[in-house]
């Protein structure tokens, strides 16, 4: 499929085509943590008693920290190297039992460490004498990570992967992209009100039209769909209130023609497009294969 955008946002696969890799415990992964973020996958459950435990390690094989995450009646963390005892996250945690966890270093100013889950930040944390409890922190944390390992005690982690990366969108530029069997995903960070807008056209091999897609961020923003709309769209729910918006598109074909659109991982639009649901004369536009 073909997709020919038009606005200034930031674009990439879907996170759900990266690859991921099945943990191994006690194996070294050579990694750069400050370069690249690490994603983990987990379905335990709160009172599951299961545990996380990623430890890094320097180039020489020196511990250089690592994180665990409890899934107690409270899920808690604990920073090697540095906490005394586990601490419960003071962000509420997304409630699904399937997460995406992400563990960020940065060291451009100090030693910072940062956790989201399933998207939301869940801890962001400047490693000190005032937040660490253990006297001798920098010792381990002011090391190069090069490896991690997941632990022994590890049963929660299923896979991990690097942080899939993203592609800066050049307007007017023709991708080749299979909608059908990937969803895409477009990062935003237009406020509403600022009636800014991403415009997404859709061909396939031949450049025929196949659709598209406008995000409005007006007032109250709303969506229109090529081909099918006759005016744009309020969203039938609320939009995240954050301005950093990640959008999944997702287009399905098994049975009828069917356009999802996830906002921040919340559900924002689920049509089946016919003749009932367009305004515009459902033909051949809509129907051509991507």
């Amino acid at each position: 499929m073909l997709i020919l955008l038009v606005a200034s946002l930031v674009i990439g696969a879907s996170a759900e085509d990266q690859d991921w890799f099945p943990v191994q415990r006690d194996v070294d992964i050579e990694y750069d943590l400050e370069a690249t973020p690490l994603e983990i996958q987990t379905n335990s459950t709160l009172d599951s008693k299961h545990e996380v435990r990623v430890n890094f390690y320097s180039s020489e094989g020196d511990v250089a920290g690592g994180v665990v995450f409890n899934f107690t009646n409270a899920t808690q963390y604990y920073i090697d190297l540095c906490s005394t005892s586990p601490i419960e996250f003071q962000t509420d945690l997304p409630s699904k039992v399937d997460k995406v966890w992400r563990i960020s270093l940065i060291k451009s100013s100090g030693v910072r460490l940062v956790i989201h889950c399933n998207d939301v930040e869940a801890l962001n944390t400047l490693l000190s004498d005032s937040t660490c409890g253990q006297s001798d922190w920098s010792t381990s944390w002011d090391r190069d990570v090069a490896k991690i390992q997941f632990g022994s005690s590890d049963d929660a982690s299923d896979f991990y992967r690097p942080k899939p990366r993203w592609t800066a969108v050049q307007n007017n530029a023709t991708i080749d992209f299979d909608l059908e069997s990937t969803p895409l995903e477009i990062k935003t960070d237009s406020t509403l009100g600022s009636s800014d807008e991403v415009w997404l056209y859709f061909r396939n091999s031949e450049e025929d039209g196949a659709g598209g897609i406008l995000l409005d961020f007006s007032s109250t923003p709303q969506y229109y769909l090529d081909y099918c709309s006759t005016s744009p769209t309020d969203f039938p729910v609320t939009l995240p209130s954050v301005p950093d918006r990640l959008w999944r598109i997702t287009l399905t074909k098994s049975s009828g023609i069917r356009l999802m659109i996830h906002c921040n991982d919340v559900e924002v639009l689920n049509i089946l497009i016919s003749a009932s649901t367009c305004g515009l004369i459902f033909g051949a536009s809509t129907g051509t294969e991507m």
